[in-house]
């Protein structure tokens, strides 16, 4: 017996090529823009757990351990964002929610954080996450057929 032979793409039209390159050079330009606010994200949150300010008031370097558990949900925020996409939810996805647990957890272990602060840290490391995949899926769908 003889198999049928393997279809062929069809090209297609000029328009929707020219759309796919249009949103693909867009997507391009958000991912910039993603690790840009994640540079940000995490300077910011360092910034204010080194310093030990928020907002407007200072407090003593004693209470920094305690008094900010709330500045590292800017680190879950933005870390996440930095590494490319293909290893974030490839090779090093194990490595990420590590990460990503630990910063939500380890606040919790030290002592005076807020009551929900745990959920604000998991929700905000979610929101990354969740950019990132919608992010990656838009990418894949703007990607020249081959």
């Amino acid at each position: 017996m003889s198999e049928a032979p393997a279809p062929t793409p069809t090209p297609r039209e000029p328009e929707i090529e020219a759309l796919g390159r249009l949103a693909h050079g867009f997507l391009a330009f958000a991912r910039g823009v993603f690790v840009l606010a994640g540079l940000g994200f995490v300077g910011f949150g360092l910034t204010q757990l080194l310093t030990g300010r928020t907002g407007l008031s200072e407090v003593t370097p004693g209470k920094l351990v305690t008094d900010h558990h709330i500045d590292v949900v800017w680190l879950c925020l933005g870390l996440p964002m930095l590494p490319p996409v293909d290893w974030t939810f490839g090779r090093g996805r194990w490595l990420v929610l590590a990460v990503l647990a630990a910063l939500v957890v380890t606040p919790m272990l030290l002592g005076g954080d807020d009551d929900y602060g745990f959920v604000i840290r998991a929700f905000a490391g979610l929101v990354a996450l969740a950019s990132l995949a919608v992010w990656r899926t838009l990418w894949k769908l703007t990607t020249p057929a081959t």
